[in-house]
């Protein structure tokens, strides 16, 4: 599954599907050995902009947290908690009144 991606280097590659139809956003992970549906509820709210940095920054902080001996599963993992964290901050993101149109997801909705 997505040979061309992953042939150019990127062992891991997020495929986001926020903007798929239907009640459900699953995001597509192609591993260098499978490729697999990560399920999430779609959350109705106006405050979309930016989900796609957001995740894959958080993707990276995760990864950072990691310890260096994690193993093969360790992308995983990370891209895991960093759905779960970009889930929450989602659906956070009605309390937030920022600017006009689309705002920003919670970011930090875990401490305010």
């Amino acid at each position: 599954m997505l040979p061309g991606l992953t042939q150019l280097g990127a062992p891991y590659v997020v495929l986001k599907g926020g903007h798929l139809r239907g009640a459900t956003c699953p995001d597509l992970l192609a591993t260098p050995n499978t490729h697999e549906w990560l399920p999430a509820s779609r959350i109705d709210t106006n405050n979309l902009h930016g989900t796609g940095c957001a995740l894959s920054s958080a993707i990276a902080a995760c990864l950072a947290k990691l310890p260096v001996d994690a193993g093969t599963d360790a992308p995983v993992a990370a891209i895991s908690d960093a759905k779960q964290w970009l889930h929450a901050a989602l659906e956070a993101s009605v309390r937030l009144s920022v600017g006009k149109g689309r705002g920003p997801v919670h970011h930090f909705h875990a401490w305010w």
